[in-house]
């Protein structure tokens, strides 16, 4: 039998064997790399001391091993909002100890080792978050120099990030030399890729988080049994759907319920449920005490990815949460791409013009994005889902034609890695 060639891009990753989104990313980029014939080494580090890593050869294989890796995960939310939690990323962003975990020093010495009989000359991808995989591609890119091309696809911020506790000054003279030793730098939005360039120098090219991993499902919405869900959840009501986790200190979630506060004194109000599915602990806690009608707010624990996409499915409107700054600070999730796909009207609450998220409602759905701020506007969108389902707002059309614009960069990114890798081939 002949022996397969080692891969010669590899992928740093703390999402790839399991079902969040940024795993999804990290696929996609494989699917881009494999089907230019470059074989894939994904690493994945798990918690404080695991690394793994699995060779992959094509896309077939590839999308095998991510239906037994995720089927093999539990549920859970990107982002956990329990007290804890919350403790925890004061500690964690103040002291950076995820950049410290015995894992990441075991994938640094990993990769390292591994890079003796590898080729001449190696792409070390970079997906951050987690940080510690773009600052052991940076540390490993100091030691080994022109050998190796770092990649780095930064999908959120880090130092920047608003909602993250902490000291900042010491994580963005990390962050600077971390972007400043990349030979490629990719980001999700053009409200990140600004911020990057006005504080470290480089924006980074702009790789919007299309959502190819969801297909288009042909399901009966009037048949979904909404009762599998949660026995509160009425199979006659319309419902505003909103999946995912709602982390502390990212929305406006007292603004959100003082416009479901008022909007339940409404007569449409006995028509319409809002079904929150994942982690919105928060949400619910803040909720608990305002005396809102039983059952006009469900929330439900977190799911399988394949259930979120029913659920999605057979919701009337789907909710898109604005990120709790000016331009939103360019947090445009991949579930706002999922909402895309299932060609539903989009409810997007807090959303301000101008913003990244606004664009994409005006490019997909080839209408202005509401501005949905206040009160009133929210009690008014509401009540149009109540008694119509949602028909004055966007839905996304001709989906393939619109997103081919923006996969476009995945296609330019991964030319210019395979360059990379042929151009170092004796």
């Amino acid at each position: 039998m002949t022996k397969r060639a080692m891969p010669a891009i590899w992928i740093l990753t703390g999402d790839i064997m399991g079902p969040l989104g940024g795993g999804f990313r990290q696929q996609r980029w494989a699917e881009y790399l494999l089907a230019r014939g470059e074989p894939i080494r994904l690493f994945h580090v798990e918690g404080a001391f695991g690394v793994r890593y699995a060779d992959v050869y094509s896309v077939n294989e590839l999308h095998e091993r991510r239906r037994g890796w995720i089927a093999a995960a539990p549920p859970r939310a990107g982002v956990r909002d329990s007290r804890a939690a919350r403790v925890f990323r004061f500690v964690k962003h103040t002291f950076l100890i995820d950049l410290f975990l015995p894992s990441v020093f075991r994938l640094i010495k990993t990769v390292h080792m591994m890079l003796r009989d590898a080729p001449p000359h190696v792409v070390l991808m970079c997906s951050s978050p987690p940080y510690a995989m773009a600052l052991a591609g940076r540390i490993l890119k100091a030691i080994h120099g022109d050998r190796i091309t770092m990649a780095l696809d930064m999908r959120d911020l880090w130092s920047l990030h608003t909602a993250f506790p902490g000291p900042k000054v010491h994580k963005r003279l990390i962050e600077r030399w971390v972007i400043g030793g990349a030979d490629i730098f990719t980001t999700v939005a053009p409200a990140l890729a600004d911020r990057f360039r006005q504080w470290f120098g480089r924006g980074g090219e702009v790789v919007f988080n299309v959502a190819t991993h969801a297909p288009a499902i042909s399901a009966d919405p009037a048949a979904f049994d909404w009762g599998a869900v949660d026995p509160r959840i009425r199979a006659e009501s319309r419902k505003i759907v909103y999946t995912g986790s709602i982390p502390a200190g990212f929305y406006d979630l007292d603004g959100l319920l003082d416009a479901i506060g008022a909007f339940a004194l409404r007569s449409e109000a006995a028509n319409l449920q809002f079904v929150f599915v994942g982690a919105g602990g928060e949400l619910a806690a803040r909720a608990a005490g305002r005396g809102l009608p039983p059952n006009l707010v469900v929330f439900t624990p977190q799911v399988r990815h394949e259930m979120a996409a029913a659920i999605q499915v057979a919701a009337d409107t789907l909710m898109f949460l604005g990120y709790r700054a000016a331009d939103n600070q360019g947090q445009v999730s991949i579930k706002l791409f999922e909402y895309f796909r299932r060609s539903k009207p989009i409810l997007p609450i807090h959303i301000r013009a101008g913003s990244d998220v606004a664009w994409l409602v005006e490019h997909y759905c080839s209408r202005p994005c509401p501005n949905l701020l206040d009160v009133v506007a929210l009690g008014d969108a509401f009540a149009d889902v109540a008694t119509t389902g949602g028909k004055s707002l966007p839905a996304a059309q001709d989906v393939p034609a619109r997103e081919a614009s923006l996969l476009q960069a995945y296609e330019d990114v991964s030319d210019q890695i395979v360059a990379r890798v042929a151009g170092a081939r004796p």
